[in-house]
């Protein structure tokens, strides 16, 4: 992760998160009873705005990076990459999510007789402009899966 005006993401930008909590709310409506079936609901349309966040919990406060951060509405741009095994030749089974703008909503470090975590929430948004390193992203995230399924994943019964 790093500022989404800064340059490519490179080994300098890693973070250890522990754990990441990522909701997608699509605001959909259908009309009930629609073409006289009361029975059923038309297909849904959208109905506002999607909101997509992201949360990330370090399992260790060192730093307030963070509050600064959020603080100076710095925005930040991140991959999340999760690799498995070697499929074939280079080719390891890979799940990456990219996200072109994140936007601070919330920091906090609250105080406990633990060790003291900080959670990082925020709002993932649309890019005016593809940030450096992310080529065609611009939607608020983009998942990419590297596998050994040859089919069509919306596909009816796989």
């Amino acid at each position: 992760m790093n500022d989404q005006s800064g340059a490519a993401l490179a080994v300098g930008d890693e973070i250890y998160p522990s754990e990441f909590e990522l909701t997608a709310d699509r605001k959909i409506t259908g009309v009930y009873g629609a073409g006289g079936v009361f029975d059923t609901i038309d297909e849904p349309t959208n109905d506002g705005i999607p909101e997509v966040k992201l949360k990330l919990t370090f399992p260790r406060y060192t730093a307030a990076t963070y509050f600064t951060e959020w603080d100076a509405n710095t925005a930040k741009k991140m991959d999340m990459v999760f690799t498995g095994l070697l499929i074939s030749g280079t080719y390891y089974r890979k799940l990456t999510l990219s996200f072109p703008h994140l936007k601070y909503a919330s920091t906090e470090a609250p105080e406990r007789r633990e060790i003291i975590q900080n959670t990082v929430d925020f709002n993932c948004l649309s890019a005016d402009a593809t940030p450096l390193g992310m080529a065609g992203i611009t939607k608020p995230f983009r998942l990419q899966l590297v596998n050994t399924f040859g089919g069509d994943p919306l596909q009816a019964g796989n």
